[in-house]
């Protein structure tokens, strides 16, 4: 939740929200809206209480969120169409060898959700050509 230009955690289990100096509060489609730019000092985490593991890729949760995903021109694509951007993830930060969880990122103009349970099996979906949209509610 976004209140006077604070970020805070509203699913009960009061985890801390730290925002790093290139993530800005900008207009949102509802109210404001967190603007992530392509670099280390833009981003947001959200310390994970002790007590969530998640531990079944079966078990029903839900993750919502607008994005929008600017035109990618081809030449820029065959340059940098290989690196992968987490947009959100609950995963150990940049490893998918370490603990479960769930993680939503972008390489090239896809967006990958990445599923780890506690036994270490991963499984991918992938988005395709999601620049084609100017702005998706996923």
């Amino acid at each position: 939740d976004i209140n006077n230009d604070i970020i805070s955690d509203i699913s009960g289990f009061n985890s801390s929200v730290i925002t790093y100096p290139d993530a800005q509060l900008v207009p949102g489609i509802n109210g404001k809206a967190i603007h992530l730019v392509n670099n280390e000092s833009s981003e947001v985490i959200v310390h994970k209480a002790m007590d969530i593991e998640y531990n079944d890729m079966f078990n029903n949760f839900t993750v919502s969120f607008w994005l929008r995903v600017p035109k990618v021109s081809a030449s820029h694509l065959e340059q940098y169409g290989t690196n992968e951007y987490s947009i959100i993830s609950s995963m150990k930060k940049y490893s998918l060898s370490i603990g479960s969880g769930w993680s939503v990122s972008l390489k090239g103009n896809n967006l990958i959700w990445t599923l780890k349970d506690s036994a270490g099996e991963v499984r991918q979906i992938t988005f395709r050509d999601l620049s084609d949209k100017f702005n998706a509610y996923l």
